[in-house]
C-alpha cells in the first residue's frame, strides 16, 4: 500500500454512516433554535472586537458569531452544507457540543496517525495525509 491507497482506504473508512454528523449526534438539549447557512462552505475569519466573522471560501462575508466557540459551530454544522441547522439556546450546552465533537475528531486524527506510522515508519508525512483526508471529507478542526 502507498500513502495515496492508505487515504484512500481511510476517506473509504470515514464516509457515510461511519462518520458522526454534527450537530445532530452531539446535541443533547431540546432547547434550540433554527438558523440557516448558506450551501456554500464556510471558515472563520477575522475577529472584530470580540465577533467573529464566518465567510465563505471567496471571502463573503455570511455572519458574526459573538463568540470562537459559536464560529466553530457554524462551521463544524456546515460539513454537509445542511442549510438548516439547529442551535442550543444555552451557550453552555452549546460549549459541550463544540468540545465533544473536537474530542471526536481528536480520537480520529490519533487512530489515523498511529495506522499510517504502522503502515509507513519512515515516513514523516502523516500530518500531510491527515489533512487530505480531512480535506476530502469536507473536515475542519480548529
Amino acid at each position: 500500500m502507498n500513502e495515496k491507497e492508505f487515504i484512500t482506504a481511510w476517506v473509504s473508512k470515514l464516509s457515510g454512516d461511519n462518520f458522526k454528523n454534527f450537530p445532530a449526534d452531539f446535541l443533547t438539549s431540546s432547547s434550540v433554535y433554527e438558523f440557516e447557512l448558506p450551501a456554500k462552505s464556510i471558515l472563520i475569519g477575522n475577529e472584530f472586537f470580540g465577533a467573529y466573522e464566518i465567510i465563505t471560501i471567496d471571502g463573503q462575508s455570511v455572519l458574526q458569531a459573538d463568540s470562537y466557540s459559536k464560529a466553530k459551530y457554524f462551521v463544524y454544522s456546515n460539513r454537509n452544507k445542511d442549510r438548516k441547522i439547529l442551535i442550543p439556546n444555552d451557550n453552555k450546552e452549546l460549549n459541550e457540543c463544540v468540545a465533544a465533537y473536537e474530542e471526536y475528531l481528536d480520537e480520529i486524527i490519533k487512530r489515523i496517525d498511529k495506522s499510517f506510522k504502522m503502515e509507513f515508519p519512515e515516513s514523516k508525512t502523516e500530518d500531510a495525509a491527515i489533512n487530505d483526508i480531512f480535506r476530502s471529507l469536507n473536515i475542519n478542526r480548529y
